[in-house]
């Protein structure tokens, strides 16, 4: 993955860090996370393929959101939580 790409990934600036959040980047198939997973953030650009993989495969107790843009306040605006089937 190009450090350019890295970069933009894992860096955010001081007006979002209110936010506690981890990201996790890794180009292999499976990963191991420590810990229990509690939510899962889905951009707004996010295909159905990608949506319903990830509904798939979370744990049951994982919350899965949509998210969007506010642009009146330049925010992320947390849409419902995701059913699952």
């Amino acid at each position: 993955m190009p450090s350019e790409t890295v970069d933009a990934l894992t860096h955010k600036t001081e007006h979002w860090s209110y936010e506690t959040e981890w990201r996790y980047i890794s180009e292999r198939e499976y990963i191991d996370l420590p810990g229990r997973l509690r939510s899962i953030y889905l951009g707004s650009g996010v295909t159905a393929a990608v949506r319903d993989a990830v509904l798939k495969v979370a744990p049951s107790h994982t919350k899965v959101h949509l998210v969007g843009l506010d642009p009146m306040n330049v925010q992320m605006k947390l849409g419902p939580e995701l059913p699952r089937s």
